[in-house]
Order: C-alpha cells, then structure tokens, then sequence
C-alpha cells in the first residue's frame, strides 16, 4: 500500500471512529457509494453482456472516485495531467477523433501512476473499498482493471457468438466478447484492452476499449516491433510487455497515444483505423501529428464576437468559408461564432485592404482590427477590465465601479463579496451570454445549487472567458444568496493594458453600503431603509436591535474597499 492510499485509509478510519461506529457506517455504506449508479440489475436489463456490467460498475465507481477527492492536495499531479492531457489530446472532441474516450479514460483511471510510490486512482480506491468491506465482486472488477492493458491480437476467426484472438508477442488465445457491433474478421490485428473473466462462468474476456485495427503492417512486422522493444527490459518478458502496453516507453507515458494520432486513417462504425509501425515514419499516415499545444487549443477556441451588420459583411468578405452561417439580413448587432484563428486572419486580410480603401468604407475594417487587438491583449492576461456593478432592484441606487486584472470568477465573487460589504455566508453563481457559472466541489453541489455539466466553473473560469468581443457593453450577472436573491449587474465597460505602476484591483467609486446580510430581499431591505427613518417607532427598536449596532445605509469607503481586495487576493 503506497503513501496515498494509506493516508486515505487512515482517515476513513479515522472518520469512523469520530462519527460513528462500524455497524451503523455499514449500513449506510451501499446508498452512499451507489449514489448516482445504476446498479447491475439495471444494466442487465439492458441486454448488456455480464461481465461488461461488472466492469462498467466498476468503471463509474472509479469515475466518481476521481472526482470526489479532486481537493485533496496528493492528487493534485493526476488532476494536473488530467486536465492537461485530455485537452492536448482533444478526446472525443468530435466524431471519428482518434483518441477515442474508452481508451483515455481506462488510461487515466487504471494506468498512469503519481506520487512517490506509483499509485493510481485504481489502486488508491481499492484499498479504500477494502477497509470499507465493500462488494467483493465490486472489489474484483477494480482490480481486474488495475492489471489491465492495451495489448496488440491477432484476430483468428469466432467460436459461436465469441472472437478469438491471440497476443502476438506470448500467443496466448483468449475468447473475446466484443461490446460494440464491430466483431471485425480472421487475420485482422487489433489494438484493443481486455477484461478478464471475473465469474466461474464465464470463461471469455470482454472488450473495454473501441478496437483499433492496424493495418499496413503484418502480425510478423509487429511481434519484431515488440520484441526489438523489450530487448533492453531486463525483466520477464510477459512483465515487459505489460509495462510497455500500459505505461509506454520510458519517460514517454502517452507513447501509445501519440502512435494513435500519427497512425489514424478512419473512424468507420465502431472501430478506428490505424495504419503503420511507430518506428516506421514513412509507414505512418501522420508523422508529424502529436499533441496539441495550449497556443494551439487557444487559437482553435470558438468566441462569439459581437459585430455590427457591416462588420458581418466584412468578415463573410474575407471568411467565406464561415458566411453561410453569418446572418447578414439582421440590422441588429449579433454574435458571429469565429475561433481566435480565424480572428487573427480576418484582421490581416482586412489589415491589408485598408490600404485600398478611403473614408467611411475603411470603418469596419478598422473595427474589426480593433477587435483582434483586444482579444490579444485578453489573451495575453495582461488586461484589466473596468466593472460597473449594481445591485438590482434597490432605491436608491447601490453601485461600485472597480478595476481588476484578468482573474478567475472565484476570485471576481471576492471582490464582489468586499465591494458590497457581504460575509461570504450563502451560494452565488455568474450569468454571462446566456451560460451559467457557479463553484464546483462545495455546498453548490448541492440541491437547487448544482451545476449541470454543461455549465461552467468559477474556479477555472476566467474574466477572458466570458467578456464578448464586440458587445457594447458586455453585461453578466452575479447572484448572491439564492433565498434573498440578491442580483448584481455587472457591465464590462473597458478592456485596457494595465497603467504603469498601479496595483490591481481598484475601486474607483461608489455609492451607499450593501444591506445587511439576511435581511429578506430587495422588498425586505426597502422596508428596513423606512423602518430606519423613523428612530421613534416600535419597529425601529426592534430593527435596531436585530442590526446589532449602528448600520449607516449612506457609507461607503472606496479606499478601505480597494484595502481589503488586495488583502484578500495577495495583490499587494
């Protein structure tokens, strides 16, 4: 057991013994770690192969298994890679992309390794689930899948409803149940990961991944390849391979996936086609094919620029690969969905016909050169954006105009939280071109808070992300406490280079102090402004009373706001 997985013991015991004792923990053990699942009788009702059920369980449990402990600081490398690796290698960005989801995922999951000992997520939750008395059978598909690989076979033709194939390098003959509707034909070599029989029953393996079939080289040009491989292994050579199938080359742990994008030809049904050897260059449909970088993700990112019917017209001009789905009859301003690329290139060509035009022809030309120089200062993170936000529904009018460098919405929310002089005490999400943003992994994920997957997150989401290109202003939303519903306005009124010398953030200006946290509300806190203005009254005692001190709607100190957002985000 490695340093991870102890420590994750240690402090399951530890909650035991804190909170409750063994038998009562038991008992509530199922309903918690099915939470979200469904169960196999479900997934057998489904005409699902059995076997795959138990792997599929499995699977889902070390999915959620992943995502529970995406806080603790040990895991912090495998979410790093995580993120890093899924987003270079765009999986399943789209229909037929090479890296398909099976085969990232089990990767992840059961193959790469972190921390001092080489754990994995599948090692860490087993020996969690052991001290949880969890399902053996659960418990036997985890460690099925902990020992599983990628592994090259030799397709040698069908015994009844089952695939035999054959490891290349060991010849060892398995039968094969393969899930998706792809069986594929004698002679065929596949790319492929196995599970293993896990009942007496069953006495066939079952696939987890897509198959890749390989072609362009032989069973023979293979076994070479592999045995040329391992030639340096020093160790049993079954114990080489599987290091190799599932770990990659030395210092290389993707090895394999980058072989899949420099051979990929074809997605057909439910396979992928790859093509040659990975030390034959010339053999491979895509030598130079790899990873995508952060610079090129970032210029291949859709934004929606905002543009006016002529700036439409300029860019379905230079674009015209993109005009059909430019509306160009609407007078209104209206998004136009470009990548930062393709920015980038409407700017230079219109860069270029500014030459030849004269007077007001040259105007949204001109525009949409402004546009990209604004997108690469955003880009850049060196831009300071200038906020108005307003608390809606209050008279009068509550406000403050702040500057603040490019900065994650969590952080934004703090600056909010000071700005209006709340305590950070309920929920809160950002609304902004129609998309949801709210915390993940805190009391948001929770009831009425929860977030569907297709809405963002404050804490990787930044100002660049949401300011539109074009609008005029761009306008967002924050909420704050989602029983008083307490809505804020925020208006992006500019996008600057940072002055020389000033510190960030800043508050220029504002007026009167935000309400009293759990004060009911808009309508609440109009009552209470009245209530206030007459010192006499039962009711103002009995407000008095509650405020728990002197409460002057009129304050507010920029300075002191400017004070403690830079206190609170370690701006100096």
């Amino acid at each position: 057991m490695g340093r991870i997985s102890r420590k994750l013991v240690d402090e399951f015991n530890q909650q035991i013994s804190n909170e409750a004792d063994d038998d009562e923990f038991e008992a509530s053990l199922p309903e918690e770690l099915f939470a979200g699942l469904e169960m196999p009788e479900d997934l057998v009702d489904e005409d699902l192969d059995p076997l795959y059920v138990h792997y599929v369980m499995a699977q889902h449990f070390a999915s959620m298994f992943s995502e529970g402990i995406a806080d603790l600081e040990e895991f912090e490398e495998f979410y790093d890679i995580a993120v890093e690796s899924e987003e270079a290698y765009q999986v399943d960005e789209n229909e037929g992309y090479p890296i398909t989801g099976s085969f990232f995922w089990t990767w992840l999951l059961f193959d790469f390794s972190f921390g001092e000992d080489d754990e994995s997520i599948a090692t860490c939750l087993v020996y969690l689930l052991m001290s949880m008395g969890a399902d053996e059978s659960l418990l036997a598909a985890l460690r099925s899948l902990a020992e599983s690989h990628m592994g090259i076979y030799e397709h040698r033709g069908f015994e009844g409803d089952l695939i035999r194939l054959r490891e290349l390098l060991t010849a060892q003959e398995l039968l094969c149940h393969s899930v998706t509707e792809y069986t594929g034909k004698a002679g065929e070599l596949w790319f492929v990961r196995l599970g293993a029989p896990l009942l007496d029953e069953q006495g066939y393996h079952v696939t987890l991944t897509t198959p890749y079939v390989l072609s362009g080289a032989s069973s023979s040009d293979w076994t070479a390849y592999l045995n040329k491989s391992l030639l340096d292994a020093g160790v049993d050579k079954r114990e080489a391979l599987k290091n190799l199938m599932k770990h990659g080359k030395p210092n290389d742990r993707t090895f394999w996936h980058d072989f899949i994008l420099r051979a990929f030809q074809v997605a057909a049904g439910d396979m992928i086609r790859l093509a040659g050897l990975p030390d034959v260059p010339s053999s491979l449909p895509n030598p130079e094919a790899g990873p995508l970088t952060a610079e090129q993700r970032y210029a291949e990112t859709t934004l929606p620029v905002t543009l006016t019917l002529a700036q439409r017209r300029v860019v379905a001009e230079l674009l015209p690969e993109i005009a059909s789905a430019i509306d160009l009859r609407s007078k209104r301003r209206l998004p136009v969905d470009m990548t930062h690329s393709e920015l980038a290139q409407a700017a230079d060509v219109a860069r270029e016909r500014l030459a030849t035009l004269k007077g007001a022809k040259r105007k949204p030309y001109q525009q949409l050169i402004d546009l990209r120089q604004q997108d690469q200062l955003q880009s850049s993170g060196d831009a300071i954006y200038r906020l108005l936000i307003v608390l809606c529904d209050v008279t009068p009018e509550i406000w403050r105009r702040i500057e603040v460098p490019d900065m994650t919405l969590d952080e934004l929310h703090v600056c909010i939280q000071i700005a209006f002089g709340w305590e950070n005490m309920h929920l809160y999400d950002f609304m902004f071109s129609g998309r949801r943003y709210g915390p993940r992994g805190s009391e948001a994920s929770d009831t009425f808070g929860m977030l569907d997957e297709d809405e963002g997150d404050t804490g990787s989401t930044y100002l660049r992300d949401v300011v539109s290109l074009g609008a005029s202003p761009c306008i967002g939303q924050y909420m704050y406490d989602f029983g008083d519903s307490w809505t804020h306005s925020i208006a992006v009124e500019a996008v600057e280079p940072a002055r020389p010398k000033q510190k960030y953030p800043k508050c220029l200006e504002g007026e009167r102090a935000g309400p009293p946290e759990d004060c009911g509300g808009s309508w609440s806190y109009q009552n209470l402004l009245e209530t206030l203005q007459n010192p006499g009254s039962t009711a103002y005692e009995e407000m008095a009373e509650w405020l728990g001190g002197d409460f002057d709607p009129e304050a507010f100190n920029a300075s002191l706001v400017t004070r403690l957002m830079r206190t609170a985000l370690n701006a100096g």
